[in-house]
């Protein structure tokens, strides 16, 4: 065990503040599992199998985390959870290792006397206690110490990222400032839809739009789902049988359990008598067809699944889906005459120098409306929430008719911003450091996200599911 300490402040390790690098959606639903009939196989990397014995030294280091932050969120986790955690760990450090990333014992040293220091100095005696209180031995939290600086090492050279004087303004902007409009709507269904479409009208539409068409990778599954004190109930006879079972109707038959059937979904839908889990959605389209799935926990209990369908993305002929195409066509044709008619109010304002929306205000076809004060992420009664509406708006000046017509889901728009409050920028150097902080967390939580991915297709790694387990 290191023996030597310094006194001096170490900068945080993100690995032992905030336990795990990914957040909780990303527990166990973020991995890929397979199902594996050796006993010690847990995973393979690269060309590595990975034994049991191996990944077992990657939770005791997770543990002791969890542990030394909170005994009571470390309880709270289950198994599969904290199992995912490590493999997480086990990423990063495979891929530090790849990188030749390395921690001296001194900068493990500096760490501890940073985290244990009391009145300007390592406190030694508040250390012991705190490993003796948590049960952790104090060889084991160094490891896991010196594994956290790695981490860190390696994060701060993937995924960290400072926010630009741009980024925290304009974010400060859009949370403070204020702006009322006056728009005019057209909506689409003022307009007929021609009721006779010839089917060279129906072909001419589907080649030049047939990217509307796409249908989205789809699936079908049998599931069967069993609340917690129903899985306690069976666990000692479920678990060796899922072991031997190669399709669920036989291994549900066995239990005397009910099988769910789904319909086709995609990868947003809810699941049928369970609802909206997309991280069981996202592990049963990796699984592999007719295969019995391990074991997981969702937040109404245990669900076991073998995927029975499965259908990639694809573009369909029109042949299949004519009644489709020619909907869309006429719904596209009222969309067309909307955005042409009030095109011509936009020209009529431009040539005739209109500075106010409220001249159209008694259109036959079209409805005027003012808004209230709204922010940039605020809804707009009547128009709604779209990004690039606010951003045109904000960016305009008061009074001005933005030169462009909004074709939104339900109707087209002409907008006039007629009043913006400002940010104040005294208030603003006060509070943008808080704005600055804010968006350093997003940038590092979408980034490390995508960086754990990364590392999973880099590593190629698989995770095996010995059902025993």
């Amino acid at each position: 065990m290191l023996i030597r300490f310094k006194s001096h402040h170490t900068r945080k390790i993100l690995w032992a503040l905030i336990g795990v690098i990914v957040p909780a959606f990303m527990l166990w639903g973020g991995l890929s599992y397979f199902n594996s009939r050796s006993k010690d196989l847990a995973g393979k990397i690269e060309n590595h199998r990975i034994s049991q014995q191996e990944l077992a030294k990657y939770l005791r280091l997770t543990q002791v985390g969890l542990l030394f932050q909170s005994p009571e969120a470390a309880r709270s986790l289950t198994p599969e959870q904290i199992r995912s955690k490590t493999w997480q760990m086990y990423l990063f450090l495979w891929k530090a290792k790849k990188d030749k990333i390395t921690v001296t014992d001194q900068e493990v040293v500096d760490a501890l006397a940073g985290i244990f220091v009391r009145n300007g100095s390592f406190d030694r005696d508040w250390y012991f206690s705190i490993l003796k209180r948590r049960r952790i031995n104090p060889r084991e939290f160094e490891e896991y110490i010196r594994a956290s600086i790695i981490i860190d090492k390696l994060i701060a050279k993937y995924v960290a990222e400072s926010p630009s004087e741009e980024e925290v303004l304009d974010l400060y902007k859009k949370e403070n400032e204020k702006a009322k409009i006056d728009y005019l709507m057209v909506g689409y269904d003022k307009f007929p839809a021609p009721q006779e479409v010839t089917d060279e009208q129906v072909h001419k539409f589907y080649e030049e739009n047939k990217i509307q068409f796409k249908q989205a990778p789809q699936m079908k599954l049998n599931y069967v789902l069993l609340e917690k004190e129903r899985f306690t109930e069976l666990k000692e006879k479920l678990i060796p049988l899922l072991k031997k079972s190669e399709h669920l109707e036989g291994f549900a038959k066995e239990l005397g359990i009910k099988v769910n059937t789904t319909g086709y979904l995609t990868a947003n839908s809810p699941i049928e008598g369970i609802g909206w889990e997309p991280n069981l959605v996202r592990a049963a389209f990796e699984a592999p067809l007719h295969s019995i799935s391990p074991v997981y926990e969702i937040a109404s209990g245990y669900v076991i699944f073998e995927k029975t369908e499965a259908k990639d993305s694809r573009i369909p002929p029109v042949s299949e889906i004519k009644n489709v195409v020619i909907e869309q066509y006429r719904t596209d044709s009222q969309k067309r005459q909307a955005q042409k008619y009030i095109e011509e109010i936009l020209k009529e304002i431009s040539e005739k120098k209109i500075s106010d929306l409220a001249t159209f205000a008694k259109g036959e076809l079209v409805q005027y409306g003012e808004s209230e004060y709204f922010k940039f992420y605020d809804y707009i009664p009547e128009v709604g929430l779209y990004s690039n509406v606010n951003e045109a708006i904000f960016s305009a000046q008061p009074g001005e008719i933005i030169k462009e017509v909004f074709s939104l889901p339900k109707a087209a728009y002409l907008v006039q911003l007629k009043e913006i409050v400002k940010y104040d920028p005294e208030t603003f150097e006060k509070e943008k450091e808080e704005y600055r902080e804010r968006i350093s967390r997003q940038k590092f939580m979408v980034n490390q996200i995508k960086f754990l991915n990364q590392l999973q297709q880099e590593s190629n790694l698989r995770i095996y599911v010995n059902p025993q387990q």
